[in-house]
């Protein structure tokens, strides 16, 4: 069994194998938000390697940015202070812009394929 993580700011989700992720957060107009973070653990609580990212939908307002990373949490039930391979997203909208955006991420891992689509209401 695989444990796949998903991380929003300091709230993390944890659930089996989804197919499909949504997660909605606020970002300032023209500065770069991280807006959550993709990775997933054995059943050992070992992680991982770090999914393999790709967009699905880009966003219309602004731009994403994907960045490796091991994240350490505390969040996954019977796995204190997990180490996670993850890809931390990164959403920077265009200066002046001021609304909702959305864009999906598609992971296309050797167990079940999934997409995260992100809603960012931007002020």
């Amino acid at each position: 069994m695989m444990r796949n993580v998903f991380g929003l700011g300091l709230a993390i989700v944890l659930a089996v194998s989804p197919a499909l992720a949504q997660e909605t957060v606020t970002a300032q107009s023209g500065q770069e938000t991280r807006v959550g973070w993709i990775g997933s653990l054995k059943a050992d609580c070992s992680p991982n390697p770090a999914p393999k990212l790709r967009p699905a939908k880009l966003a219309d307002h602004g731009q994403i940015k994907l960045v490796p990373a091991e994240v350490t949490t505390n969040k996954v039930a019977n796995c204190p202070h997990a180490k996670v391979l993850a890809v931390v997203v990164f959403y920077t909208s265009s200066s002046a812009y001021k609304g909702t955006d959305t864009f999906t991420l598609a992971s296309d891992g050797t167990d079940e394929p999934s997409e995260h689509t992100y809603t960012i209401s931007v002020r």
